[in-house]
């Protein structure tokens, strides 16, 4: 009947099979018994793996805080995003650096003038006063050079790349 759909295949499922346990040195059988099915077995020579011989996975190490007995490190956030300040601000506190923040770069220059923190997220692109100009006025001053500013940005073009590290980045 046409309605009926074909219950066959192209054949190549078993050739595929049979070579495969053929590469690894087996054999493959069949037996068949009409109206009830068939059963296709193979036997394979194998040897159990020594321990050693297991792949060992390495560990997924994950930051949870400072050591100990660290010193206090301040970290000022510069990034007039909302939602980008909040991230990195959360995760730093949860590390256990003191951590503030700034909405531009003309608040980051005023709050890294009067709390002096060791490093400071400089996003690059923000309204007021972006962040080369902010970089620009801390690195003019001599604790502005000890000051370990790191770019944030969107772009990941190598101009762009170039420009920030010529304007005292990291």
């Amino acid at each position: 009947m046409a309605s009926q759909k074909s219950q066959q295949g192209t054949g190549l499922g078993l050739t595929i099979s049979q070579q495969f346990v053929h590469l690894m040195g087996g054999s493959i059988t069949v037996s068949s018994t009409l109206g009830q099915g068939t059963i296709f077995s193979f036997d394979l020579q194998i040897s159990l793996a020594e321990v050693a011989e297991a792949p060992i996975r390495q560990l997924k190490r994950r930051v949870i805080g400072l050591e100990p007995n660290q010193p206090k490190y301040r970290i000022l956030v510069v990034e007039d995003k909302w939602e980008n300040r909040e991230l990195l601000v959360k995760m730093l506190v949860s590390l256990g650096f003191e951590v503030r923040h700034a909405e531009n770069g003309q608040e980051g220059v005023t709050l890294w003038e009067i709390w002096e923190p060791q490093l400071i997220w400089m996003d690059m692109q923000m309204p007021v006063m972006d962040g080369y100009e902010a970089t620009k006025q801390i690195r003019a001053t001599l604790k502005g050079q000890a000051t370990v500013i790191i770019a944030l940005t969107a772009s990941a073009f190598d101009e762009e790349r170039f420009v920030v590290l010529s304007a005292g980045f990291f």
